[in-house]
């Protein structure tokens, strides 16, 4: 019976130790009989000497994907500002954090404030006001001193930087700078703006301030 190439399956004569046919070495093994002239199931020999391409591609088709992570997703991704992750939005899988303390809801300039709570903290400024004034003219008619009644002007004016960052926390929760807050100074103009603040939705999701306030709540 011949022997037949492992490699190509060319027939072999004798003991040869390379291929006539496609010059591939041959192996000391038992003769290798193709299918069509052995038992139906016959031995197969494994190639040998696959080429280097050949062999990564198979390596590769046998590694899994990744798990846990959807399509297109990854540190790339949140590196450059483009998932929910996103480094380039504070939303680098930050969670919007509550304010804590008067200081933290009044005098705070960074990070976003929805309109509600816009709303409910600019009456609450106005409810301190009225009292303040309220009282110091109670104590003027007491004490029959008309200078305590100018100190609520100075006490308003105290309150003037609470608003404005309340505004500017309100302007980024609309995706806005800063800087818009020039508007609350131009007559006319400011009305618009408070307008502005009031109404419009501030943005869903991230954006660049800071994670969304109104998160879980849509």
């Amino acid at each position: 019976m011949a022997n037949f190439c492992p490699n190509c399956g060319a027939p072999l004569t004798g003991s040869p130790k390379f291929c006539p046919a496609c010059g591939a070495a041959i192996a000391d093994a038992s003769p290798v009989v193709p299918a069509s002239q052995g038992t139906s199931n016959p031995p197969v020999a494994r190639p040998q000497g696959e080429p280097p391409a050949l062999r990564s591609q198979l390596v590769n088709q046998n590694v899994p994907p990744p798990q846990g992570q959807p399509p297109g997703y990854g540190p790339d991704m949140e590196q450059n500002g483009d998932g929910p992750g996103a480094a380039g939005y504070p939303g680098t899988g930050e969670h919007y954090v509550p304010d804590e303390g008067l200081v933290e809801m009044f005098l705070r300039h960074d990070n976003r404030l929805n309109r509600k709570a816009y709303i409910m903290r600019g009456l609450a400024m106005l409810a301190a006001i009225f009292v303040i004034a309220m009282v110091l003219s109670f104590l003027a008619a007491v004490l029959k001193n008309p200078g305590i009644r100018k100190m609520s002007v100075w006490i308003t004016l105290l309150f003037v930087i609470p608003n404005l960052m309340l505004a500017i926390r309100r302007l980024h929760d609309l995706n806005r700078s800063a800087w818009w807050i020039i508007i609350k100074f131009i007559p006319g103009l400011n009305i618009l703006l408070s307008c502005y603040l009031l109404f419009f939705k501030g943005t869903e999701g991230p954006n660049r301030y800071g994670p969304d306030p109104l998160e879980g709540q849509h």
